[in-house]
């Protein structure tokens, strides 16, 4: 099954997914969703969001707050 995602493009492969997931195949959704999950490993998060469409939707305001909070975070680990 390692050759069935390899000339896929990104978009098929989610595609893909979401079919797996209505039809209930839980082999080719693990399969499905690891192959995704290696193509975005180690990606920026402007990459991810582009690559599943997500808007970054977040005020200014929202951001920075968000930055801090996880900087205490990353502090108190």
């Amino acid at each position: 099954m390692v050759e069935f995602g390899k000339g896929k493009s990104n978009d098929e492969l989610k595609e893909m997914l979401l079919v797996a997931d209505y039809l209930t195949i839980k082999d080719m959704l693990d399969y499905l969703a690891e192959t995704l999950a290696n193509r975005i490993k180690n990606k920026s998060v402007k990459y991810i969001r582009k690559f599943f469409g997500i808007e970054n939707n977040f005020m200014p305001e929202e951001k920075e707050a968000t930055r801090k909070e996880y900087e205490l975070l990353r502090v108190l680990i």
